[in-house]
């Protein structure tokens, strides 16, 4: 899938990604990051800060176009919290 089609799926469906699935970068961030990987200066995709997923948010923009309903979507959501949580202790990361 192209960039800005994610990134238009991603804002067309901002409930699917609660806070702590998905945030925007900072303007300072996203200079940051662009010197980092020599992206184009005027910023590729869209002049827009990007968004970043988090291992939930990743995990949803994969069901992205499965769920249907505010039932599958609150139950995705529990899961992919549920799966975070499980390996993060299994890692020993706590929380």
């Amino acid at each position: 899938m192209r960039s800005f089609r994610r990134f238009n799926g991603t804002q067309r469906n901002i409930v699917r990604f609660p806070e702590d699935f998905m945030f925007q970068l900072s303007a300072g961030e996203f200079a940051n990051l662009k010197s980092q990987i020599v992206t184009s200066s005027w910023g590729g995709l869209c002049r827009a800060t990007p968004y970043a997923f988090t291992e939930q948010g990743v995990a949803m923009l994969s069901s992205m176009h499965v769920l249907r309903s505010q039932a599958q979507l609150r139950e995705r959501t529990a899961q992919a919290r549920a799966a975070v949580a499980a390996n993060r202790k299994e890692l020993g990361y706590g929380g």
